[in-house]
């Protein structure tokens, strides 16, 4: 997809693909892994829709829309051979997804240039097809017959921190979750605008991973599944920022979270 500055966003190989997909139990997904070409300038954006109700035919919801979309400007990718990369995304916010429910996700590779291209590859699945648009086509929908090549994860059993909007908006809140920590304990989310380092916090018996570290917002007790949930302003002279983040609790700790702040 082209992001022309001029707002015109109208080149013919803008397209977007969706990818159906039902999961066999209610389930939380946190990050999302597929095959294509190697990432564009821009990153990508991916998005999960829901089935069209008002059809029988495989389709998600062109006029409700998506139920979460965002953008991930950098990703984790490994060349596989023959021009393509297995990419991953920790995805911004956790999706809760039920059982045997009709669900879609679009990924498409965000370019600067018009008529760059990025190409998602072909998988094997239940060979229900992909749900096609091309702007070049007359923007009509369409079903290519094979599936893409895409794998949904669930959360790992280490704790883990995520942020929403990633990056950062200065002047507007941003939203922090933790997972997989132990349950129905006070927690803490700190930052350091230095970097990585080592620091021992005694009355937490934890040496976290961070230079300088600042407490961010008040502390949280975590919930019967281990989570615990932060939203709070960034300011706005953080415009401009690399900020370091990761959450502890008495003798646990999270992954160091790598953002930044926009304007």
């Amino acid at each position: 997809m082209w992001q022309d500055p001029s707002g015109q966003n109208d080149s013919d190989t803008d397209a977007i693909a969706w990818e159906d997909f039902k999961l066999t139990q209610d389930a939380t997904l946190t990050r999302v892994r597929w095959i294509g070409e190697p990432a564009p300038s821009l990153g990508f954006q991916i998005s999960f829709w829901p089935q069209d109700p008002n059809t029988i035919s495989l389709q998600p919801d062109l006029f409700g829309g998506p139920f979460d979309e965002h953008t991930y400007p950098s990703v984790s990718q490994t060349s596989i051979g023959n021009g393509l990369y297995s990419i991953e995304v920790q995805l911004a916010v956790p999706q809760h997804l039920l059982a045997n429910t009709q669900y879609f996700i679009a990924i498409i590779g965000m370019t600067h240039g018009a008529f760059q291209q990025w190409r998602w590859a072909q998988g094997y699945g239940p060979n229900t097809g992909t749900f096609y648009w091309q702007r070049g086509n007359g923007s009509l929908y369409s079903r290519l017959p094979e599936d893409r090549a895409m794998t949904l994860m669930g959360p790992d059993t280490l704790p883990t921190l995520v942020v929403s909007p990633d990056p950062l908006i200065a002047g507007q809140n941003g939203t922090f979750t933790m997972i997989k920590m132990t349950p129905s304990t006070r927690s803490y989310l700190v930052y350091s605008v230095r970097g990585l380092g080592s620091t021992f916090v005694g009355q937490l018996n934890v040496t976290l991973d961070l230079a300088q570290p600042q407490q961010a917002g008040a502390p949280k007790t975590t919930d019967a599944s281990g989570c615990a949930v932060w939203t709070l302003p960034i300011p706005a002279n953080a415009a401009g920022r690399n900020i370091w983040f990761q959450a502890a609790q008495f003798e646990n700790k999270t992954n160091v979270l790598t953002t930044s702040v926009i304007r």
